[in-house]
């Protein structure tokens, strides 16, 4: 299979981790990737928070507005930055499961992936998700049901694209 790469776009909690998650189950040799680590990493250099720390769903309720400043920040030095650490050495498969912005969807788009909307009716639209528009999007998948369910459309959406396993 040629190197693929997809990007997961929706607001917290609709069930990017988990798409990302099922894709991985299926076909193994796709890397789950976030453009979030690189700001985790670098928090993690200056304020010393270790990077393990952020799967605490406590410590990141309380401490998430820390990593929104600090990415607004990066992207005020280098509007490109935080996609440029991520995807310089991308090699194989990769999901990168929070896309978040009209830029990081476009660099999907530049680098041939799929970009997929997660819709969930019963999440709350988040504040920090940019407009994509929803021709950019090669697929969507309505999280609306039980987890079988997305299992099932996943593995509609896989069959589409043609990825093999």
């Amino acid at each position: 299979m040629k190197n693929k790469l997809i990007g997961l776009y929706g607001a917290s909690s609709s069930g990017k981790s988990t798409v990302a998650k099922l894709i991985q189950h299926k076909i193994p040799s796709f890397d789950i990737l976030a453009y979030g680590d690189i700001v985790k990493k670098i928090a993690e250099i200056l304020y010393h928070i270790p990077f393990d720390k952020w799967q605490d769903r406590s410590f990141k309720a309380k401490y998430r507005s820390l990593l929104e400043v600090l990415g607004i920040n990066l992207k005020n030095i280098h509007p490109g930055i935080i996609i440029e650490a991520l995807t310089t050495d991308l090699r194989g498969n990769n999901i990168i499961g929070d896309v978040r912005t009209l830029d990081e969807a476009r660099d999907i788009h530049y680098r041939n992936g799929k970009l997929i909307l997660i819709r969930r009716d019963v999440v709350e639209p988040d504040n920090i998700i940019e407009d994509v528009p929803l021709g950019m999007f090669d697929y969507v998948i309505y999280n609306d049901g039980s987890i079988d369910e997305l299992e099932n459309k996943v593995n509609e959406m896989i069959a589409i694209f043609g990825y093999k396993y």
